[in-house]
């Protein structure tokens, strides 16, 4: 199957179509790598998620943005895909992709947010050189053992590193010992 032509992104930017992209399940699959240097020049929106194939099973969603970044920034000294990118694909264009919503990434009273707070002295603890680069440190580094808290539309879900309102270890033998 061919690629798609220019025309065919941008009619789908222009009727505001928001792409999800799956990186380590699109590569698992091997449904190919999606065209993101087509996506930005015709401003066809794009956020990054998770499916349920993640490369290695972990669920890991900052492993799953860092394999993407890697992806998609190109071979030369130029990033081709900058963080600031990423993060916004991520993050709201992500959120477009669940509900459609527009208001998501205001930091006020009352807006909606999901909040996480890393362990950054953990991502950084073996580092030999300081780095000053906290945007590098996170690209490079995080993983969903990192988080220390997670708050979703307001509810904690994760506090000191802990699940909170579930025991996952318990859900996680049950379940295999229901699909065994």
């Amino acid at each position: 199957m061919s690629e798609p032509t220019f025309g065919f992104w941008r009619l789908l930017a222009a009727r505001g179509v928001t792409v999800a992209i799956n990186t380590s399940s699109n590569l698992r699959l091997r449904s190919g790598v999606a065209p993101l240097a087509r996506f930005i020049d015709t401003g066809l929106r794009f956020g990054f998620g998770l499916d349920g194939g993640a490369h290695d099973n972990d669920q890991d969603y900052f492993r799953d943005l860092r394999l993407a970044w890697r992806l998609h920034n190109g071979t030369g000294l130029t990033p081709a895909f900058p963080p600031a990118r990423l993060f916004e694909s991520a993050l709201r264009d992500g959120c477009r992709v669940i509900d459609g919503s527009e208001d998501y990434g205001t930091a006020r009273p009352g807006a909606r947010a999901d909040l996480v707070a890393l362990d950054y002295g953990a991502m950084s603890a073996d580092f030999l050189v300081d780095s000053d680069d906290e945007v590098d440190v996170l690209l490079t580094r995080a993983t969903s053992t990192h988080v220390r808290h997670l708050v979703v539309d307001g509810r904690d879900v994760v506090r000191d590193g802990s699940l909170t309102g579930a025991d996952l270890a318990d859900m996680e033998s049950e379940l295999m010992a229901r699909a065994r």
